[in-house]
């Protein structure tokens, strides 16, 4: 199966799903040195063309900017606050009252649909605010 099969073989190596970092609520970064470089050198191809598609666009990007009309941005309307809504959720209700946040992105990791309830407690609880909910899964190599 390993041969018919390498990038599965890949995926049956990561713990269920993968390694998550806590601190800053993203895929941990890779340490294995060698398997980053690895993976480099199958992608190169993908790299030369991302490669060359910048030093075509880029120019001409730059040269046509001063033309391009601009659209003016509400910030208040623009940015959202990020939160894990399972971390301590009465310090973080305290703090969103504080800081008068009026938009909220929440990520739902669907390998944690168990926790949908709190979800829809903590969305309940807090109605008043525009909620960006993100779905995070997870991605075939």
């Amino acid at each position: 199966m390993l041969l018919f099969y390498p990038k599965m073989a890949i995926i049956a190596l990561m713990k269920a799903p993968f390694i998550w970092d806590n601190y800053s609520d993203q895929p941990a970064q890779l340490k294995n040195k060698s398997y980053k470089k690895e993976m480099r050198k199958k992608q190169i191809f993908s790299l030369i063309k991302t490669a060359l598609t910048a030093l075509v666009i880029l120019p001409i990007s730059l040269i046509a900017m001063p033309f391009v009309k601009r659209k003016v941005v509400n910030n208040k309307e623009f940015i959202s606050l990020g939160l894990d809504y399972e971390r301590e959720p009465q310090h973080t209700s305290e703090l969103l009252k504080e800081l008068d946040v009026q938009n909220i992105l929440l990520r739902l990791k669907l390998w944690e649909m168990d926790k949908l309830d709190q979800l829809l407690a903590f969305v309940k609880e807090h109605s008043d605010k525009n909620i960006i909910l993100k779905s995070s899964k997870i991605e075939k190599i």
